[in-house]
């Protein structure tokens, strides 16, 4: 569950998709219109790590209330972002294949972890008009 000061600084971002113009007449021209950002959902980061935590070595720069993907990918949707486009690191992979069996000496690399159907993980580009 979020908790209100996560959720404040996500709505913060939505909030000044409006870059302060000293003239008021000219803020609509000012206006963000795409924002880009990596997102990655609980889920995700469950399976790559076969249910481990693996995000211990980080924690002490995360923020104590911080968002999962999926929590982040809600506020913003609630602001009316949409996702205009997604490179996901689940299924736009394929040009790492070869350097990935190279690494491993031309063994066969492991099977494919199963990831939940639709997971948005990746790099997501949301527009506003």
């Amino acid at each position: 569950m979020a908790t209100d000061s996560s959720c404040r600084t996500v709505d913060a971002v939505h909030e000044d998709h409006i870059v302060r113009s000293p003239c008021p007449l000219r803020r609509e021209q000012f206006q963000r219109h795409h924002w880009i950002s990596d997102i990655t959902t609980g889920a995700f980061s469950k399976v790559l790590s076969a249910g481990a935590d693996t995000t211990q070595s980080i924690r002490h720069v995360q923020a104590s209330d911080c968002l999962q993907g999926e929590q982040i990918l809600e506020v913003l949707q609630r602001h009316g972002w949409t996702t205009d486009a997604l490179r996901s690191y689940i299924t736009d992979v394929g040009f790492v294949q070869e350097r990935v069996r190279r690494m491993m000496g031309g063994a066969t690399p492991p099977p494919r972890p199963q990831f939940p159907p639709g997971d948005p993980t990746g790099v997501l580009r949301f527009a506003r008009s």
